[in-house]
């Protein structure tokens, strides 16, 4: 905190009576001179003084060893003292809970939002220190993990500017190019230097940095206790200031002070089937660096006080890594093939003639050894420090080969090593050509396919090469040229009954693939409880919700023609639910998203291909209103035209249900004739503050993750009967369904019926029975000119133009012919165009068409239940 001298003073003019009151640390002619200098290019609250010429300035009170902070209170105070003349729009030195005390409106409106406010300053909090808020806040606020990543990450450890570390490749973890040999002292410094704060980077792992890394990738299959590896856990086996971080695939980063004990360790994969080792010549990615898959996080501790692993989990990593050196129990000859630079003798025998040493088998086919940390000797400089090396068969010639799994020393690869045909098949596991697009599918290690062009697929299997005799030929060309390779006719999403010509998108629900070892019976109930929540408690509503998700499992290859719209307050569980839903259904056939103009409505964005369901979040009527047309085709239409950019389009089935949510009001612009959509606004019983907020979701967060509790949700729903024909035709219409048509109405419409209900009997009627007589037709006869005039006033501040009195005309004769409006065009006692109808007829004929909820009383029991009469002048 910083103490300074400082004054408060007074800017007036004779000309005016407004003033200026303000502080500075400098001179009042400094300070003056400086305003005086300001107001010529920048809009001030002084301006007007200065524009009244003669400035008169005087100093008000004078400060020593005094904080900004508190002069600016002081300030404050005098301001307050000059409400009436101060031209100063804000006084100084109030805090936001001084702003909110100033006033009994401010203090409610706090009192009715003050979940809202906390929750936004906990997300703020949250992104200032980097670390997530406690687990009573994310409780209480309902703070998803999603928010967590994406707020906490984007700031990274301002500590780790200490540690060395080495540049890695924009949203990658792979090292730039041209970052070899990192692992040597003498480029420590160089590497070091190239980091960037903006950019990615990894921490060296091991000696350098005095860390040791456990790499706990619980969305491996071999991992079966994936939920009881949470933050809690971590802490209660490694204390709690262990250093915990979390990997865009969902994974833990937990980091150790590095010990003499573990200089046998080696970086080590697959260790009980789902842990990984980095030590040294390895390295980590840092807390907040961003991948494709989505952001590093650090979630607890100091990277720079690092902790000692525990005795539980280094005796757990001895006992399964087994880095002790051992041989390859197959000893299997090989041929002596010159040509294809075979390895010859016993496998171990032929790597080490190769140049490797230490080896140590990690799998049945892949090995460590000394040379991840060193120069590989099939490529001569690259190191692969994170990359195993592996051996296979080519079945034909009996012959043996071995190879990295990095891109780098795969150049080298199949000049040493692979045939073309060995090269074909491993490439035909994850790619194809389709025939009618000219496109190539690939799928990557984590089973994500992207579409290349011939042209980019040569570009990014460049490395790929294949030896014939002693020379080395580029594969992909070769490839592309073979009349046998593997292609396709088309491409297409078909569920069931694929024809084996089509490349098929569809890759099936999760759910069906699990397979739940244990006996124990799930539990449905809170899936249900929380479906009543979302229908309103409404048991109509329900139902459809219930047989409307059970016809996307049952019939996948059909898609439900209508959308479900929900609307609710922050904190609904909106997500939650249908996060479950997709949980389901997996990464490949569910879509949920914040951006819908960004990844649906995008011309070229590929998002909906082989999707089922689609939960756009954030909905508003401004975001239907852009793309009205395109919504109705993607919500009804069985094709879907993609566009992928620079590349060939191509059409397939689309089979995606959509949901749309928001807290707005007004989320979608629903017409009466509207058959899409069905609207429903969401209970909130579990909304935060609410008795039932805290038990529900405390035990809704651990059932959800239960396996046996998702196949129950998933037997269940394929019990349920439904049916397409039940899913269009039954359509509940809610009081927001009914809520919303009103609110979409043309504004002649609404005018109308606040014309005929509201202003009629103030306007147009006499309270004074005794002068006036009913017409026995017709109650009133108005000029047109004077249903402009209401028409006008109704619609003022609409952002409308306002009609001329013939293109109102039309729109009343329109409404006549084309919806049979009970009124009839004549003239008045002064000769005047008129329309003539009865107030009760118009009532009659708006609800009738649904246009209207307004309840018609009447207004005066003297005239025996009907309308009072009609003032003459009209």
């Amino acid at each position: 905190m910083s103490f300074r001298d400082g004054i408060i003073f007074k800017i007036a003019s004779p000309h005016t009576e407004k003033i200026y009151i303000g502080c500075s640390s400098l001179p009042l002619n400094r300070a003056v001179s400086g305003l005086r200098a300001s107001a010529k290019f920048r809009k001030l609250s002084c301006n007007i003084l200065f524009q009244a010429g003669d400035i008169q300035s005087e100093v008000l009170e004078k400060f020593q060893n005094i904080t900004v902070l508190e002069m600016r209170k002081k300030l404050g105070a005098i301001q307050t003292q000059y409400l009436e003349k101060c031209v100063n729009t804000n006084r100084a030195g109030r805090t936001n809970a001084d702003r909110y005390r100033e006033t009994k409106r401010q203090l409610e409106m706090y009192r009715e939002n003050k979940d809202m406010f906390n929750r936004k300053h906990a997300l703020k909090n949250m992104r200032i220190r980097g670390l997530p808020p406690r687990p009573s806040t994310i409780l209480k606020y309902n703070i998803t993990d999603e928010e967590i990543a994406d707020l906490s990450s984007i700031y990274k450890m301002e500590t780790e500017r200490k540690l060395l570390k080495i540049p890695l490749g924009f949203r990658s973890k792979i090292p730039r190019r041209g970052i070899y040999e990192y692992q040597l002292p003498e480029n420590f410094a160089k590497h070091n230097a190239l980091c960037k704060r903006d950019e990615n980077y990894g921490i060296l792992m091991g000696k350098p940095n005095n860390a040791i890394c456990l790499d706990y990738d619980i969305y491996d299959p071999n991992c079966k206790d994936k939920q009881k590896y949470t933050l809690e856990y971590f802490k209660k086996v490694c204390g709690d200031d262990v250093y915990i971080s979390r990997t865009p695939s969902g994974g833990y980063h937990a980091v150790f002070r590095y010990e003499a004990r573990f200089d046998t360790w080696k970086n080590a994969t697959k260790i009980n089937g789902f842990i990984d080792i980095r030590t040294t010549g390895g390295y980590i990615c840092g807390n907040g660096c961003e991948t494709e898959k989505g952001s590093y996080c650090r979630l607890n501790g100091n990277i720079l006080k690092l902790t000692n692993m525990p005795d539980t989990l280094y005796d757990m990593v001895e006992e399964n890594a087994n880095f002790a050196n051992r041989e390859r129990t197959e000893t299997k000859p090989m041929h002596q093939n010159i040509e294809t630079q075979g390895i010859s003798g016993d496998i171990n025998t032929g790597l080490q003639h190769l140049g490797f040493s230490g080896i140590y088998w990690t799998t049945s086919y892949g090995f460590k050894c000394d040379q991840n940390a060193g120069e590989c000797p099939l490529c001569g400089k690259v190191s692969h420090f994170s990359n195993n090396f592996r051996v296979t068969k080519h079945e034909s010639t009996g012959d043996w080969y071995v190879a990295n799994f990095s891109r780098e020393s795969s150049k080298k690869e199949a000049n040493v090593l692979q045939t073309y045909e060995e090269l074909k098949i491993e490439f035909e596991n994850h790619a194809c050509r389709v025939d009618d697009v000219l496109l190539y599918p690939v799928l990557d290690t984590k089973n994500e396919r992207t579409l290349y062009t011939l042209l980019q697929l040569k570009e990014r299997f460049s490395h790929l090469k294949y030896s014939e005799g002693k020379t080395e030929h580029k594969f992909v060309q070769e490839w592309a040229d073979d009349p046998n390779k593997k292609a396709f006719r088309k491409m297409d999403v078909v569920p069931k009954d694929c024809p084996p010509d089509v490349y098929n998108l569809w890759e099936g629900y999760d759910i069906e693939k699990k397979k739940i070892a244990s006996e124990e019976t799930g539990d449905t109930q809170p899936f249900l409880d929380l479906l009543w929540d979302m229908s309103g408690g409404e048991e109509s509503v329900q139902e459809y919700l219930l047989k409307w998700i059970a016809f996307l499992f049952q019939n996948p290859e059909k898609k439900p023609k209508t959308a479900l719209v929900f609307q609710s307050k922050e904190g609904s569980g909106k997500n939650e639910f249908w996060g479950f839903v997709g949980k389901l259904m997996g990464k490949a056939t569910y879509l949920e998203t914040s951006n819908a103009e960004r990844d649906i409505f995008e011309k070229h964005s590929l998002a909906l291909q082989g999707r089922k369901l689609v939960f756009i979040n954030e909905m508003n009527k401004n975001i239907h209103k852009n793309y009205e047309d395109r919504m109705k085709g993607l919500i009804t239409d069985v094709s879907l035209y993609l566009r992928p950019l620079h590349k060939q389009s191509f059409e397939v089935d689309n089979l995606a249900g959509f949901i749309l949510a928001g807290n707005s009001r007004l989320l979608v612009l629903v017409k009466k004739e509207e058959r899409r959509f069905v609207l429903v606004e969401v209970r909130g019983g579990y909304l935060p503050n609410t008795p039932n907020h805290k038990p529900f979701w405390s035990n809704w967060f651990r059932w959800k993750n239960e396996e046996q509790n998702q196949l129950a949700v998933y037997k269940y729903l394929m019990s349920i009967e439904t049916s397409e024909e039940y899913i269009i035709t039954r359509r509940p219409k809610t009081r927001y369904y009914r809520e919303t048509i009103q609110k979409c109405l043309p504004p002649e419409i609404k005018w109308l019926e606040h014309f005929v209900c509201e202003e009629f009997p103030q306007t147009f009627c006499s309270k004074n029975r005794g002068l006036y007589k009913l017409h026995p037709t017709y109650d009133s006869k108005v000029s047109s000119g004077t249903l402009v005039s209401s028409y006008t006033a109704f619609i003022r501040g609409w952002k409308m133009s306002e009609p001329t009195d013939a293109q109102f005309g039309n729109k009343i004769k329109d409404m006549v012919e084309r919806e049979g409006l009970p009124f009839t065009k004549g003239r008045n006692e002064y000769g005047r165009v008129a329309w003539i109808f009865s107030r009760r007829g118009v009532y009659d004929w708006l609800t009738e068409k649904e246009y209207t909820e307004y309840l018609l009383g009447n207004e005066d029991d003297e005239y025996g239940g009907m309308t009072p009469p009609v003032r003459t002048e009209y």
